[in-house]
């Protein structure tokens, strides 16, 4: 018996007339029973702020199925598999196409079942089309924070340092204020000379400059001397 057989008796059996009755012993009779259909859902496994560490889930119901069963029907992906306890079994996974392209819009396979953990960002998996494949506790985490980022988050300048910034150091304060909002991680890389430290002492005028006494500012032990150095020569308020 060929790999190929189960598909090609299925289509054998499509093309005969309807008054022409099939007799098939009980393995053969389950080429011609409709796919066992799946649930599918992403369950989330782990969560950090605004990302969201995300598992395949496959549930067969109504058939008693081994996790290697079902790992194996799912790997063939809508294709005949057969079972070691007699006959054959294909599975129709219950998304539909829309659900399918949001699916895999947002970077996830709803057929690997490798159980290896994937780690997104709330902004990738709030597609409303892929609602139905997360649990209600679980969308709501993931459309709560993003639905929270804020993505243009361009203040204005704040007053207090005795310079000008040019067009893409105002770009720089506002991607480190854009860091800051959303709670994100993020480095602030440029050429050397290009005014890092003004774009950072900026972002600090606008958050609020520690109160440090001015003696131990200056002081050689402070670590953050040649910063508050810079920033009393340029701002007109901080001490």
């Amino acid at each position: 018996m060929t790999k190929n057989f189960p598909e090609k008796y299925a289509e054998w059996l499509d093309s005969l007339p309807e008054a022409i009755q099939i007799e098939a012993d009980k393995d053969l009779a389950t080429l011609e029973a409709d796919p066992v259909e799946a649930q599918v859902s992403f369950e989330v496994v782990d969560e950090d702020i605004d990302w969201f560490d995300l598992k395949v889930v496959v549930k067969v119901e109504g058939m008693d199925l081994s996790q290697d069963e079902i790992r194996a029907l799912v790997q063939a992906r809508g294709e005949f598999v057969r079972m070691e306890r007699g006959g054959w079994l294909r599975l129709k996974m219950n998304l539909s196409e829309e659900q399918q392209e949001a699916v895999s819009r947002i970077g996830l396979d709803p057929f690997d079942l490798t159980g290896e953990v994937h780690r997104m960002h709330a902004l990738q998996l709030a597609e409303p089309l892929a609602k139905e494949v997360f649990d209600a506790a679980a969308w709501k985490k993931i459309s709560d924070r993003a639905n929270n980022l804020k993505l243009q988050v361009r203040p204005d300048v704040p007053p207090g340092l005795n310079v000008n910034l040019r067009p893409y150091q105002v770009e720089g304060f506002h991607f480190l204020a854009y860091l800051a909002t959303n709670q994100f991680g993020g480095i602030l890389a440029d050429d050397m000379g290009l005014g890092k430290t003004i774009q950072g002492l900026q972002f600090l005028q606008q958050t609020g400059i520690p109160d440090v006494p001015v003696q131990q500012r200056r002081s050689p032990g402070f670590r953050r001397g040649r910063w508050l150095g810079i920033s009393v020569s340029l701002s007109e308020s901080i001490d």
